[in-house]
């Protein structure tokens, strides 16, 4: 099941990012990189965002990805979709050129915030993950 839920990670590459701060929620939508071996996720963000703020104060996160831009009109009833929990944690500045090279590679529309200084990648270490195939069938998964 593991196999198939990181499969879905690999295939897709966005999610809703939901952070927390004093109690608060806030979501955002990113885009991201699957490290499969690394049992994570990583993204990119402006220092002076809400989100990078959040995480600093509590790294503590929770996304969700889904199949629904990806699945047919006609498949809509089998929309699959990934709640992931997890922790967040700057990503080692030595990767930062590899990093940005792949992420154009995949999100050519993110140059613009490629390009800023106060531009952080960080990582999202997977703890948990759920999958819901479907309205019904559900399947959770401890990484920790």
């Amino acid at each position: 099941m593991l196999e198939k839920m990181f499969d879905i990670l690999a295939r897709e590459n966005m999610c809703v990012l939901a952070t927390e701060y004093e109690g608060k929620p806030h979501c955002s939508l990113m885009a991201y990189m699957f490290d499969r071996q690394g049992r994570a996720l990583v993204m990119v963000t402006g220092k002076k965002s809400a989100k990078y703020r959040n995480m600093k104060a509590n790294p503590n996160v929770c996304l969700m990805v889904d199949t629904r831009t990806s699945a047919a009109q006609s498949e809509r009833e089998h929309i699959q979709a990934l709640t992931v929990s997890g922790v967040c944690e700057p990503q080692d500045p030595r990767d930062l050129l590899e990093l940005k090279r792949s992420f154009l590679v995949t999100h050519p529309r993110l140059k613009e915030l490629l390009e800023q200084e106060d531009t952080e990648f960080f990582r999202v270490h997977i703890s948990s993950i759920q999958l819901l195939d479907g309205p019904v069938d559900s399947s959770f998964i401890q990484l920790d």
